[in-house]
């Protein structure tokens, strides 16, 4: 059969009524070091003397994970410890219920609660027996899962005399090679920090223990702060023996809390009431009395859907038009989550408004000045808050508004483009264009070809002129015959002419109707 773990060196007392002057100098010896949890012999019932209980019942094997107890305690408050689980005192504490071997057969039902206040973690424990009854509490201070090394402090209340112990377990103070031992605080230069009480009452045994968070014995006491985990395991005397509580493995987590809830920033993302487009970014952070923001966790809820995990940032990709909300939570790690997240509503709008031209000059004009209305519809952007972005022969777009007029436009053809901006920033990817043509110049000045001087009363005379924009066949002419008015006349003119000098004038028109200079033609009808 394996060798226990613990050896008592107790002076060969077996029961819990040794005087306190048979202690040796360390209390006992109470395994190999470096032991992790799960490993060694399973010890239920040992009988053991008052000091030695007080050292092994520190740390029982545990086959779970060191860092996946099966139970973590964490709550908030105080108790006053006098041994009395005095109305509402333990109400707040976390609680569960065990049982412990009994000496003679049988088990006792008893009930574990644990809870801290921002000073000090209490420890209350009802056991259903008025037997002779104690317990002790070990703890693994750095949560790594050895469960004998140095440093690991443990609290203990039994039968006797001495009461409550505030005990460490070291290397230090004569302890064997090889081996680590337990000691009370002070016989290591430290303090009994803490309390303890017990009652027997008519059917039933409390015990309460407290220690302080953070005493100032740093050579022996763990120091917790709001946050932290530590590992502990329970112990219970029952008339002498040492048993192993059920259910525990027997080690659980006690994490410490604070009550105070952190609260929830938004410090970057779509503004409240404002527009983006089908991706949203959010940056947050929060604050809290105990927790750096490194140290809180956040939660996300998009449109009152269910509060999931997040980091920060955080981004919603692939958002339907329309209103959207979000609420950010933070919490800490006691636990306590920000009661009034940080929210933020907001539109999205992915879709581009439609651009019109519902006016502008003529086609073809002599103007250099155009004027020209334009709109622009979107689904949730309002008309009068869509912008405009307007651009001339695809030159650079520049912020308009309707109407818009151009001046100083060159001849030539000319392209005017309108885009709408929506409040989100989405741009009409098809710009409203409208195209015309500015002729402000007249044609050249007609060319006249056919005889000056002739003897048939019906000489044949053409007209010709070129203009820039207007071809040749578009052009047409204005003439007279010895008059002043000019009237609409064919490009091929064959008069009927008397004897004697004439003059023809004639001038050219383009298609926007710039007129030429004229051209004064002479000519003699003779011999006829």
């Amino acid at each position: 059969m394996r060798e226990p773990l613990v050896r008592a060196r107790c002076g060969g007392a077996s029961d819990f009524g040794m005087d306190a002057r048979e202690r040796p100098r360390y209390v006992g010896v109470v395994g190999r070091r470096g032991a992790r949890r799960g490993e060694g012999g399973v010890m239920t019932r040992t009988r053991m003397t008052a000091a030695a209980f007080a050292a092994a019942a520190l740390f029982v094997p545990l086959s779970a994970s060191a860092h996946a107890p099966g139970f973590v305690f964490a709550a908030f408050g105080t108790a006053t410890v006098d041994g009395a689980f005095s109305p509402g005192e333990w109400d707040t504490a976390a609680a569960l219920s065990f049982a412990a071997a009994a000496p003679g057969g049988g088990s006792v039902p008893g009930e574990l609660r644990v809870m801290n206040d921002d000073s000090n973690l209490y420890i209350g424990v009802r056991l259903a027996t008025t037997a002779t009854a104690g317990v002790a509490i070990g703890f693994d201070n750095d949560h790594d899962g050895v469960r004998f090394e140095d440093g690991s402090d443990g609290l203990v209340l039994l039968t006797l005399a001495e009461g409550f112990l505030d005990t460490v377990l070291s290397t230090r103070g004569g302890c064997p090679p090889t081996a680590i031992c337990g000691f009370r605080d002070d016989e290591l230069g430290g303090t009994i920090d803490g309390s303890g009480a017990r009652t027997v009452g008519a059917s039933e045994t409390i015990i309460e223990l407290s220690h302080p968070l953070d005493s100032t014995d740093d050579l022996n006491d763990f120091s917790l702060r709001p946050g932290d985990v530590v590992g502990f395991g329970l112990q219970v005397s029952l008339e002498g023996v040492l048993t192993v509580v059920v259910p525990f493995d027997p080690l659980g987590d006690i994490r410490v809390i604070e009550p105070i809830p952190p609260d929830t920033q938004l410090t970057d993302g779509p503004g409240e009431g404002s527009f983006s487009g089908a991706s949203a970014t959010f940056a947050f952070t929060g604050s809290d009395n105990a927790d750096s923001p490194a140290q809180l966790a956040f939660a996300c809820e998009l449109d009152d859907t269910a509060f999931t995990s997040c980091t920060n940032p955080v981004t919603f990709g692939g958002l339907a038009d329309g209103t959207h909300h979000l609420s950010v939570s933070a919490s800490d790690r006691s636990g306590n989550v920000d009661p009034v997240p940080a929210t933020r509503t907001w539109t999205v709008d992915a879709t581009a408004p439609d651009t019109m031209i519902g006016r502008g000059p003529k086609k073809l004009t002599r103007a250099r000045a155009a004027t020209f209305s334009f709109s622009g519809q979107d689904a949730l952007t309002a008309e009068g808050e869509v912008v405009f972005v307007c651009s001339l022969d695809g030159g650079a777009a520049t912020a308009c508004t309707s109407p818009s007029t151009l001046s100083g436009v060159a001849d030539g053809r000319h392209t005017f483009s309108a885009v709408a901006v929506d409040r989100a920033g989405n741009r009409d990817a098809s710009p409203a264009k409208y195209a015309w043509t500015v002729d402000a110049t007249p044609p050249a000045k007609p060319r006249v070809r056919g005889p000056h001087t002739t003897g048939t009363r019906r000489p044949t005379y053409r007209f010709s002129s070129h203009d820039a924009l207007t071809a040749g066949r578009g052009l047409r002419f204005l003439c007279a015959l010895d008059r002043r008015t000019l009237r609409r006349c064919p490009p091929v003119l064959r008069p009927t002419l008397r004897p004697g000098r004439h003059v023809i004038r004639v001038a050219a028109v383009d298609a926007a109707g710039n007129r030429s200079a004229i051209t004064r033609f002479s000519l003699a009808v003779t011999g006829v």
